[in-house]
């Protein structure tokens, strides 16, 4: 599945980033110039602000692996996160349609799903891929979703939207989240996207 490899680091963030959120800033630049990096965007979580999220397109995979293993500027880049975070965690999803304009929305909001014990995933996407067509059809200025590289039992969602008025006013869309979450544990965040490199 997928054809767009987007890694997703949910970065929590200590005292020294709240002081200063200035202080990511040599993180974004060691990012910005690393081969095979098409886009990348950062936002904190609305609801949660404690988490910083970084999400990069990759042209693919490789790419991360090969950037991972240059010890000389990864560990330039671990010192730096190391100085506004007190944990992190990330993974890679594969997304079947290019999510690039949806993270320049107005508001990203991003779901995951982890499958319950014996939900097929071919039935869960057919349910994702439904989902996402009626989301096309309302207040949402796109749609995408795609699987994770690393659990290939988690999906992820990703919804632009005009506001996060439209997005809470829209009570058909509560509805087929709450049957999904019958097949599946989710996760949901959102975020006001800023560009580090397009």
């Amino acid at each position: 599945m997928g054809t767009t490899c987007i890694e997703v680091s949910q970065i929590k963030v200590n005292d020294a980033y709240k002081a200063d959120p200035g202080i990511i800033k040599p993180a974004l630049g060691i990012l910005s110039k690393v081969d095979g990096i098409i886009s990348a965007f950062q936002g904190l979580d609305l609801e949660n602000p404690e988490n910083l999220y970084f999400l990069q397109a990759w042209k693919d995979i490789k790419y991360h692996h090969d950037f991972q293993a240059d010890e000389s500027i990864y560990s330039r880049l671990l010192s730096e996160v190391g100085r506004f975070t007190s944990g992190y965690q990330l993974f890679h999803v594969m997304f079947i349609e290019d999510p690039f304009e949806i993270f320049s929305s107005p508001l990203t909001e991003l779901t995951s799903w982890k499958l319950a014990e014996g939900v097929d995933a071919g039935t869960f996407t057919m349910h994702l891929k439904n989902f996402i067509m009626e989301i096309r059809k309302r207040h949402a200025q796109s749609g995408a979703f795609g699987q994770a590289v690393e659990d290939r039992q988690v999906f992820v969602m990703v919804i632009g939207w005009d506001s996060l008025e439209s997005a809470l006013r829209d009570p058909l869309i509560e509805q087929p989240i709450s049957e999904l979450s019958e097949l599946a544990v989710l996760e949901r965040r959102a975020f006001q996207l800023e560009s580090f490199k397009s």
